[in-house]
C-alpha cells in the first residue's frame, strides 16, 4: 500500500513541478519577463528536477546506471559552460534542442512514475505481481506487461540520445567562449573558469546570506543521493574538496578579499559532508542538517577561526568541514538523546 500511495504521488507532485514550470516560462515569454538571471536558473532548477527524479530512479534500480552518467555528464558540462559565461558577463539562454531534450526527459520521468504506480495498483488489486496478474487479462496482457517492462529504458535511452545530442550543438554553438583572443590567454580563462566555479555562476553575487543560497542549493541537489552507497560519497567529497580548494584560492585572489561572500562552494563542499555522513534517521535529519551546519558556519566555535587562517583555497574550505563536522555530531547527540 505504501508503495502504491507514494508512486502516485511522486506522479502528481513531479506532473504538476512540470506543468508550472512550462507555465512559467510562457508567462515569461508572453509578457516579456525574461531577465538574465532567470535565463541562468531556469535551466539550473530544471536540471535539479529532472536530475532529482533520475537518481531515486536509479536508487530504485528502475534504469540503467549507464544512462543516468550520461545525461548527468552532459549537464555537467553545460552547466559550467553557462557559469563561464557568466563570468565573462554573458549569459546563455536555453536552445531549442536543450528544450526538445529537457521534453524528452519529462517524457521519461512521468511515463516511468505513471509505469510504476500501475504496477503497484495491479499488484494492489490482484495480489500477484503485475506480470502474472496480465497474463491472466487475456492476449493482449502479456504484450501489456511486456512493454510496461520496456517503456523506462526505451524512454531514457531516447533522452540520453537527446542530451548527447543537444549537449554537442550548445557546445559547438558557443565554442567561441574558448578561442584565444588578443589580451585574453588561457591564464585569464583558467581565472574566469574559476571564479564560476566558486561562486556557482551568479548566486553568489546574489544579496543577501550567499553562504545560506549555496547551503540550501546542495541541499536540494544532494537530497535524492541521500541513500547512496558511502563509496559514491567518498569519491563525491574527494572531488569536490579538490575542485573547491583550485577555484576557492584563485577566486579569492581575483576578488581581493581573503574569503570573499561571493564563494559558496565551500558551503556545497560543507553540506556535502553532512548528507554523506548523516545516520540513518526520520524524514527530517536532512533538513535539521541544513540548519545545523548553517548555525556552526556563522557561528564558528574553536578552531574553525584559526582554520581560516590557512592559505590560499585551504582557509576557505576547511572552516566549512569543520562546520559540517560539528553538526554531524550535535546530531547524532541528538539522536542519541
Amino acid at each position: 500500500m505504501e508503495g502504491m500511495v507514494s508512486s502516485w504521488v511522486a506522479l502528481v507532485l513531479f506532473s504538476l513541478a512540470s506543468i508550472t514550470d512550462w507555465f512559467d516560462g510562457w508567462l515569461a515569454r508572453r509578457f516579456v519577463l525574461s531577465t538574465p538571471f532567470g535565463q541562468f536558473m531556469d535551466p539550473l532548477a530544471d536540471k535539479v528536477l529532472v536530475l532529482s527524479a533520475l537518481l531515486m530512479f536509479l536508487w530504485q534500480n528502475l534504469v540503467p546506471v549507464w544512462m543516468v552518467i550520461i545525461i548527468v555528464s552532459r549537464e555537467l558540462l553545460v552547466t559550467y559552460f553557462r557559469m563561464f559565461a557568466e563570468s565573462l558577463g554573458r549569459t546563455l539562454p536555453a536552445m531549442p534542442a536543450g528544450k526538445q531534450k529537457m521534453a524528452s526527459q519529462i517524457v521519461a520521468i512521468i511515463g516511468t512514475l505513471l509505469v510504476l504506480c500501475l504496477q503497484y495498483t495491479i499488484q494492489r488489486q490482484t495480489g500477484l505481481p503485475f506480470d502474472r496478474a496480465l497474463a491472466h487479462a487475456g492476449p493482449w496482457g502479456p504484450r501489456l506487461a511486456r512493454a510496461m517492462d520496456l517503456f523506462p529504458d526505451v524512454a531514457l535511452f531516447v533522452a540520453t540520445a537527446l542530451a548527447v545530442w543537444s549537449g554537442v550543438v550548445f557546445i559547438h554553438r558557443h565554442r567561441a567562449l574558448f578561442a584565444q583572443s588578443p589580451g585574453r590567454g588561457r591564464r585569464a580563462h583558467r581565472r574566469s573558469a574559476a571564479v564560476a566555479i566558486a561562486t556557482l555562476g551568479r548566486v553568489g553575487f546574489l544579496r543577501g546570506p550567499t553562504g545560506t543560497y549555496g547551503s540550501a542549493l546542495a541541499l536540494l541537489i544532494l537530497l535524492p543521493a541521500r541513500h547512496a552507497p558511502w563509496t559514491v560519497w567518498a569519491a563525491l567529497l574527494v572531488v569536490l574538496a579538490a575542485l573547491a580548494v583550485w577555484s576557492a584560492g584563485i577566486a579569492s585572489r581575483v576578488l581581493g578579499a581573503r574569503d570573499p561572500s561571493a564563494v559558496i562552494i565551500d558551503e556545497v563542499l560543507g553540506m556535502a559532508l553532512v548528507m554523506g555522513g548523516l545516520p540513518a534517521g526520520p524524514w527530517w535529519l536532512p533538513f535539521a542538517g541544513f540548519f545545523a551546519f548553517r548555525a556552526f558556519d556563522i557561528a564558528k566555535p574553536p578552531p574553525l577561526r584559526a582554520l581560516e587562517r590557512l592559505p590560499g583555497g585551504w582557509g576557505i574550505v576547511a572552516d566549512d568541514l569543520g562546520a559540517a563536522l560539528y553538526a554531524l555530531l550535535a546530531l547524532r547527540v541528538m539522536l542519541a538523546v
